[in-house]
C-alpha cells in the first residue's frame, strides 16, 4: 500500500509539475549568467535555470537605486514580515511584483549552500542528515496541532531523525522521526560549491560546499534556525531574499549597461 502510495504521489506531482520536476545541471560546478538577475541566477544554482523569468527593468528602477526614502521604505517593509514587501509600497510602488504562476519546487525550498566536513560527499544521505540538523529545529507547537503530532514538540532534539532514498520528484531523500513519518522534510543534492558563487549578496569564505534544495511537507514541523550556520536563500512573493538578513534580490533583468539591481541590507544597489 505504502509503494502505491508514493508511485501515486510521484505521478501526481509529475503531471502538476511537468519539465519543471526534472532539475538541470546536477552536480555541476555553478557560475553566474550575468545576462540574468542575481535571482534567476539563485533558481538556476538551485537546478532550476529555466522555471522563472525577469521582469524587463525600468527606468522608473533607478529612483530605488538613488533615492534614501525608497531604501528606507524597504528598511521599513522588512522590519516586520519579508512577506510585506509583496503587497507593500516596495512591492506595489515600484512593479517588482513578479507575476509567477509555476514555481514549484522553488516557492516552498530553501536553497542552502552548507559548509563540508573533510572528505564528507555533500550526495549522501548522512550529509543531507547532518545539514538537515545543523540548520533546522522545530517549530513552535500551535494551539490546534494536529493530533498525530501528539508528543512531537514535548522533544526538542532531533536525533531520532532519519534520512532516506525517496522516489517523491525531485528529492533524493526524505527526513524525518520515523515516529511521525508523515511530516518529512525532503532534501535535494544539487551541485559542489566553493562559496564564491553570490560573493556581492552572500559573501563566504571560499571552501568545499554543497548545494541543497531543503523543502517541507505538511505541517512544516521544522523551521530553519535564527542562528543557522550555513548560508540560504528561500522565495517570499516572487523575491530571493537571504536568509537572516535584510538582502532581497528581485527578478529583474540587467540595466542596459549589464548592471544588476539587489538590495543588500536594505540599500538598493547595482551590481
Amino acid at each position: 500500500m505504502k509503494v502505491q502510495l508514493i508511485a501515486a504521489t510521484v505521478l501526481a506531482m509529475t503531471a502538476l509539475t511537468g519539465c519543471s520536476a526534472t532539475p538541470k545541471n546536477i552536480g555541476k560546478p555553478f557560475s553566474q549568467n550575468k545576462s540574468k538577475s542575481v535571482a534567476l541566477n539563485v533558481a538556476a544554482y538551485a537546478g532550476y535555470p529555466y522555471l522563472l523569468k525577469d521582469n524587463s527593468y525600468s527606468k522608473g528602477l533607478d529612483t530605488a537605486v538613488t533615492s534614501t526614502s525608497n531604501a528606507l521604505l524597504l528598511a521599513n517593509d522588512l522590519s516586520g514580515s519579508v512577506g510585506s514587501i509583496g503587497g507593500g509600497a516596495f512591492g506595489v510602488g515600484l512593479g517588482l511584483m513578479s507575476g509567477l504562476v509555476a514555481q514549484y519546487p522553488l516557492d516552498m525550498a530553501n536553497v542552502f549552500t552548507a559548509k563540508l566536513q573533510p572528505g564528507e560527499d555533500y550526495r549522501s544521505a548522512t550529509t543531507a542528515l547532518r545539514v538537515m540538523k545543523a540548520n533546522y529545529q522545530k517549530r513552535a507547537k500551535r494551539a490546534d496541532e494536529l493530533k498525530a503530532l501528539n508528543g512531537f514538540f514535548e522533544n526538542p532534539s532531533l536525533d531520532a531523525y532519519v534520512c532516506e532514498p525517496t522516489m517523491l520528484i525531485p528529492w533524493d531523500y526524505s527526513c524525518f522521526d520515523p515516529a511521525y513519518e508523515g511530516f518529512a522534510l525532503y532534501v535535494r543534492a544539487i551541485r559542489p560549491a566553493t562559496g564564491n558563487e553570490f560573493p556581492q549578496v552572500m559573501p563566504l569564505d571560499k571552501g568545499n560546499y554543497g548545494v541543497f534544495l531543503i523543502g517541507r511537507a505538511r505541517g512544516s514541523v521544522l523551521t530553519p534556525k535564527k542562528d543557522a550556520p550555513d548560508a540560504y536563500f528561500y522565495m517570499e512573493k516572487g523575491f530571493y531574499v537571504l536568509g537572516g538578513t535584510n538582502t532581497i534580490l528581485p527578478l529583474i533583468a540587467p540595466r542596459e549597461d549589464g548592471k544588476r539591481l539587489v538590495f543588500i541590507d536594505g540599500k538598493a544597489t547595482l551590481i
